[in-house]
């Protein structure tokens, strides 16, 4: 059994949640499932706290949650703090796709939405919490020093007793959202 939990970038809605807008990049089969899914499973009990849209599935949980959602709930000192309760929830953090923007700003520091909140709340020198990076850009600005610096600098915060908690999954030749053919 599964809870997933997604956290959406700007970004990222802008690719899959505006109507009309084909994006060639990803596959169009896979994202329809899932949304069939979403769709087509059970709401929550009411008595249940979430802090965002949430569906039950026969063989776990899909959540959603959205860039702006950080303090959506948030009313009183005494309430929580969604970034804090989803790095507390989480046994692993899958950043797909990172984009250069978001891997400046993990890079950097820069807390400004939800997903970079809760990287920056993240324990990384915790080899048992690991995040996966899925880097995600042009083949331009995968080649840019400073992606590789700032993969570097993250890859440096997660590091325990020689292991690594923080693994970089190599981007794969294809079609870019550009037309190219990059990685």
């Amino acid at each position: 059994k599964a809870n997933v939990k997604v956290v959406l970038t700007r970004t990222v809605e802008q690719y899959f949640w505006k109507e009309g807008r084909a994006v060639p990049t990803y596959d169009r089969e896979n994202w329809i499932d899932f949304e069939r899914a979403v769709v087509t499973s059970k709401r929550p009990d009411e008595d249940e706290k979430e802090h965002t849209t949430d569906w039950k599935l026969t063989s776990g949980r899909i959540s959603i949650h959205y860039a702006e959602e950080e303090w959506n709930d948030y009313k009183s000192l005494s309430d929580s703090v969604l970034h804090i309760d989803l790095r507390n929830w989480a046994d692993i953090c899958v950043v797909a796709p990172l984009s250069a923007h978001t891997l400046g700003k993990i890079a950097n520091g820069l807390c400004d939405d939800l997903l970079t909140c809760i990287l920056r709340a993240w324990d990384f020198g915790n080899t048992k919490k690991p995040i996966v990076l899925a880097p995600a850009m042009n083949t331009a600005m995968w080649e840019h020093p400073l992606t590789n610096m700032q993969l570097k600098t993250v890859k440096s915060l997660g590091r325990e007793e020689g292991k690594d908690a923080v693994v970089v999954v190599q981007p794969v030749a294809k079609t870019l959202a550009c037309g190219e053919v990059g990685v």
